[in-house]
């Protein structure tokens, strides 16, 4: 089997649809969207309604917390560089992280 993705385009296509970056901790809904565990974190606690998929809208069963993507993680993890550092991004606003960070 052939392949003909680069990297840049594969980066895009792993890319988390809130934060815009690679996923970071895949969690994958019922619907089959994945998103980063923080940023479904973040997107619940900023929400009074039920929380939905944020590209297809269906809802999201609160009762329980979505099962990591376990396959999209390994994948990740096996196209990231040896000894390429995680980048650092402040966890309210995942900018860079610089010496002040207004809240």
């Amino acid at each position: 089997m052939a392949w003909q993705v680069s990297l840049p385009e594969l980066e895009d296509r792993l890319q988390c649809p809130i934060c815009l970056e690679v996923f970071k901790e895949p969690l994958m809904l019922r619907c089959g969207h994945s998103y980063c565990k923080g940023c479904l974190v973040s997107l619940s606690c900023h929400l009074d309604a039920e929380l939905r998929c944020p590209v297809c809208r269906q809802a999201v069963d609160g009762s329980s917390s979505p099962p990591p993507n376990v396959s999209l993680a390994r994948v990740i993890e096996a196209l990231r560089l040896p000894g390429d550092p995680e980048p650092k991004v402040c966890v309210h606003h995942r900018n860079p992280l610089s010496l002040f960070c207004e809240k």
